[in-house]
């Protein structure tokens, strides 16, 4: 056993793994623009059973954080209720998916502890990949690109402002799985203008502000009212970060000041200016009066019943 295990050790893949992970880290991210959730599950698995596979033939220590372990926690929870599940073959499908989530995240967390380097590289190319699907939502949105299902409740607005909501190219075409992608994605540009402004190079910060710009007109251009309520929680959240990460509001200078504030002015003014986007944030309050509104009630509602019955486990 031992002589296998030091063969699979001298193996050209286990001395190579972090390289091959790497790769298909890159392609999972490159990917996710124009393939379905099925490839991308299935290259998430092939790089979770790669960190297995290391950890198994490799000496390794591997820590827990304490938010690591609640959800170690919480996905046991899951274990029991899918196994009390009365709809046990569409819980399990649903649990599957969550085991893939769960496990590609803990395979990340143990490959970039040992592989720090390599968490730049791919900053930037998430920043390049979303400002490609920016670019594709800006262009859709101007040229009034058609929307393939019933987005928006034309019932009570004006055929102008009615807002050409921009999906990309992400699959399944839809406006909320595009605003979803680059709104988690806009701490990017955040942490590169950071970076850059930490390392004096001013042009380079500059154009890391223009493309978070770039990015966050995008997501307004998809008409999700989700990413508008999420941005109302991440423009606190950045102020606040930005404040920590200065040690202080007074020890910012002048000029970084100026610059956000500009940019903040930037984007206020394109908002303001758009009739459809005012009508489109000002719909989240029509609630029944708004259909999509009103059947996401209703599934609101059911869920909450079903909460009620079965408020410890869960239906699976």
């Amino acid at each position: 056993m031992g002589m296998i295990k030091k063969i699979v050790q001298e193996s050209f893949l286990v001395k190579h793994i972090d390289l091959f992970a790497f790769g298909l880290l890159v392609l999972l991210l490159i990917s996710a623009i124009f393939t379905d959730s099925s490839f991308m599950g299935t290259i998430s698995i092939a790089f979770s059973f790669l960190m297995i596979f290391k950890i198994i033939f490799n000496k390794t220590n591997f820590s827990l954080e304490n938010h690591e372990k609640a959800l170690i926690i919480y996905f046991l929870i899951v274990c029991v209720s899918l196994a009390g599940s009365t709809l046990f073959s569409l819980s399990l499908h649903g649990f599957l998916k969550t085991l893939t989530y769960i496990l590609f995240y803990f395979s990340c967390a143990y490959y970039f502890e040992d592989n720090k380097n390599k968490i730049f590289p791919l900053i930037i190319l998430t920043s390049c990949l979303m400002t490609f699907e920016a670019f594709v939502a800006l262009w859709q949105n101007y040229s009034g690109v058609q929307a393939i299902s019933g987005w928006q409740d034309m019932t009570n607005i004006n055929p102008e402002d009615v807002i050409a909501r921009a999906y990309g190219t992400l699959k399944p075409y839809n406006p909320n799985l595009l605003a979803g992608y680059l709104i988690a994605g806009l701490w990017t540009f955040v942490y590169l203008a950071y970076y850059f402004f930490k390392k004096e190079k001013l042009i380079f910060g500059l154009f890391s502000i223009a493309l978070f710009l770039l990015n966050l007109t995008a997501v307004i251009q998809t008409g999700c009212r989700g990413a508008y309520l999420g941005l109302l929680l991440f423009f606190p959240a950045l102020f606040v970060g930005i404040v920590k990460s200065f040690g202080g509001l007074s020890k910012i200078s002048a000029k970084y000041k100026n610059v956000f504030l500009l940019a903040t002015c930037a984007f206020l003014c394109f908002v303001f200016s758009n009739s459809a986007i005012i009508k489109r944030f000002q719909s989240i309050f029509s609630l029944r009066a708004d259909s999509s509104i009103s059947f996401r009630l209703n599934v609101y509602e059911s869920v909450w019943r079903m909460f009620l019955d079965n408020i410890f486990l869960g239906i699976g």
